[in-house]
């Protein structure tokens, strides 16, 4: 399977305007499943269709393998059906007249593929995803999910080399959804094929790709695992992004309680130099710590319970150190707190779990 280059990559649509994507660099490993991830607007689709050819490029390139598909400066552009990458869109987009072996066939009777062949191929594609007992039926007489292996068992049928994904589960209820993302993550590894999906799912990003490409207003602002996304995100916005419970932002320019003791706190430990270039500290909830006895250069404080909400596997608490919601905390925890609603109680959070930020929203290292 090939490794994808994006080099220089910008969608302009309107001179004038912000381009909707501008300028990425990413490289895509063989074999990896990697997610774009991002709010709605930040380019990631954008990018997914002109990866498909879908889109044309103002300028850059993209290269797969040996195979050069965009390149501006040289005037090349392969069409869509050259590039053996199949898109699954969001709706499936299956033919409601074709029966599902017909609609798993249609893709590979255009590119030619003998009747005996085409036959083969459809079973075989069809046992691998478990709907092969619904090769007769039409899209009507299926569920969302059948539906969505329908639509991936299309574009496996053409034993595409790369294989773009376009939200493809953001139709699936929640259980379905769930199930779906362990079934194309094995899926993934049993085919090995290079994929690329979008998504502003974090959760679906986290745990289904090798790789997460979060983005934000046509640029990429971070590439790494998804742990490394999470446990190192190089800017304010990355932090906020990804998490749920949100992350704690404090701004250090305000003048309540918490800020005050946070501001304290980082002297203390750090210096006036660390302390002066800190703009804002995120926390996140489940790294404060309700009513523990504190380790040695941990930060200790007494605040109010605002409330306790049990969310199914976990239990959120609310505190709040003074007035107003800038000096209020999130706090999570995997077993019932022994907390109510205004009762006092301790939070311990460690250094090692502050994430600092300066005025330009860059992570600093302490």
């Amino acid at each position: 399977m090939p490794t994808i280059e994006l080099s220089r990559l910008t969608r302009t649509y309107q001179r004038g305007q912000p381009p909707a994507v501008d300028g990425i660099d990413l490289r895509i490993e063989d074999t990896e499943l990697l997610c774009l991830l991002g709010p709605s607007g930040c380019g990631k689709t954008t990018t997914l269709r002109m990866l498909a050819g879908l889109e044309s490029v103002t300028s850059g390139s993209i290269t797969v393998g040996d195979q050069v598909w965009d390149d501006s400066d040289k005037g090349i552009t392969m069409p869509a059906n050259r590039r053996q990458a199949p898109l699954v869109f969001q709706s499936y987009a299956l033919w409601p007249h074709l029966s599902v072996a017909d609609n798993v066939a249609f893709g590979l009777k255009t590119a030619g593929v003998p009747a005996a062949e085409r036959g083969t191929r459809v079973r075989e594609v069809l046992k691998t995803l478990s709907i092969n007992q619904y090769a007769d039926r039409f899209p009507s007489d299926l569920s969302g999910g059948q539906q969505q292996r329908v639509a991936l068992a299309r574009a496996l049928a053409l034993r595409p080399e790369v294989m773009l994904l376009d939200e493809p589960l953001s139709n699936l209820d929640s259980q379905l959804r769930l199930r779906m993302r362990a079934e194309l993550l094995d899926l993934h590894k049993e085919s090995g094929t290079t994929m690329v999906m979008v998504t502003h799912d974090q959760w679906e990003a986290m745990t289904l790709s090798t790789r997460i490409a979060v983005m934000n207003n046509g640029h990429i602002a971070q590439v790494g695992t998804p742990q490394e996304i999470y446990t190192n995100p190089q800017t304010k916005f990355i932090a906020q992004f990804i998490g749920n419970p949100p992350i704690n932002m404090v701004e250090l320019h305000g003048n309540g309680p918490l800020m005050a003791r946070l501001r304290a706190y980082l002297e203390t430990r750090w210096g006036h130099e660390v302390l002066n270039q800190v703009s804002s500290v995120g926390i996140r909830p489940e790294d404060i710590r309700l009513g523990t006895q504190p380790l040695p250069g941990s930060l200790e404080i007494e605040a109010s319970v605002v409330s306790v909400a049990p969310t199914g596997g976990s239990w959120i608490v609310e505190t709040q150190l003074g007035r107003g919601v800038e000096n209020r905390l999130l706090s999570s925890a995997l077993h019932a707190p022994d907390a109510r609603a205004h009762e006092q109680v301790s939070l311990t959070i460690e250094d090692s779990h502050m994430l600092l930020f300066n005025s330009n929203d860059n992570r600093i290292t302490a």
